[in-house]
């Protein structure tokens, strides 16, 4: 039975299906970045920053999403965590968008791997 192999022209002998000097010719290759102006590059800089701030939620919708999370964990649990959450900066008095998605990620792990990740605190904390 003959071997197929992706990316190679027949008859598909083994050792030819990814030969780099074949495929980099068939690359259509753009102007290299180094051959480019300085305001060629920045221009390229300021599009991809650009990007990268169009892409990403404000402030405000980042909080909206933490406290609506903590407001529902809160009124889905028992009175006695409810107090922790009030009284945790972690949750209801959380300010810092990073601490804000720590938190988050926290609340998603299963309890069993937070009782590992603890346990394993408090060993190196004495180790």
């Amino acid at each position: 039975m003959e071997q197929q192999f992706f990316l190679s022209k027949p008859p598909y002998t083994p050792g030819n299906f990814m030969n780099p000097l074949s495929l980099a010719s068939n690359i259509n290759k753009t102007p290299s970045y180094e051959n480019l102006t300085l305001e060629e590059k920045v221009n390229r800089l300021e599009k991809g920053l650009e990007n990268i701030q169009n892409s990403l939620p404000s402030v405000n919708n980042c909080k909206d999403v933490f406290f609506q999370t903590i407001m529902d964990q809160m009124n889905n649990s028992e009175e006695f965590m409810k107090e922790f959450y009030e009284e945790s900066p972690d949750y209801y008095q959380n300010d810092s968008i990073l601490s804000m998605m720590e938190t988050l990620s926290w609340l998603s792990k299963k309890d069993n791997i937070k009782k590992d990740i603890l346990d394993a605190d408090i060993e190196n904390y004495f180790s």
